[in-house]
């Protein structure tokens, strides 16, 4: 009987990802654009989906005070969610943001449970990356991002353990 309605669950997550997700292909703009640094990551998630970010570093001459992965709302694509995080590198904070699969520049089509991979990807960039090692890190959710993030770190209690804060801005309560 578990089996059957964690089944019924996934069927009915993967039929709902169409009305939940609005992906926008290409990137109308960089953080160039706002007189940001930045440079492009490239990620791989578990199912060898090839996913694209930006790392903003933090501001020359500003001492690094920690390190934010900013995954954005549903609609568009990061460079229309950069406006929730261009802010940070003047404040000392180093920013990854990621595209899911099917928004900007990353391959494939946006749908749950595998956007849950794209999430793990950018974590495990993080892990790898020296510019963080010793850091804070602070995940920050926008709109569905945020539904994403809290429901992905109940799910990976090591990943929730390496966090010291969780921002969520304009998060659904359900």
């Amino acid at each position: 009987m578990k089996l059957i309605s964690i089944l019924a669950l996934l069927l009915s997550l993967a039929g709902c990802s169409s009305m939940l997700f609005y992906p926008e292909p290409g990137l109308p703009f960089t953080p160039d654009k706002a007189r940001l640094e930045y440079r492009d990551v490239n990620l791989t998630a578990a199912d060898g989906t090839r996913l694209h970010g930006w790392w903003l570093p933090a501001k020359t001459g500003v001492p690094v005070k920690g390190t934010v992965l900013h995954l954005h709302g549903n609609g568009g694509n990061m460079s229309w969610h950069l406006g929730g995080s261009w802010w940070l590198p003047e404040q000392g904070y180093q920013v990854l943001m990621l595209d899911y699969r099917g928004y900007g520049q990353s391959q494939g089509e946006p749908s749950l449970p595998a956007i849950y991979q794209d999430i793990q990807a950018a974590f495990d960039w993080l892990k790898a990356a020296p510019e963080v090692q010793g850091k804070p890190l602070v995940v920050l959710g926008q709109s569905i991002g945020g539904s994403l993030a809290v429901h992905y770190l109940s799910q990976h209690p090591q990943e929730k353990a390496r966090i010291k804060a969780l921002i969520l801005d304009g998060t659904p309560a359900s």
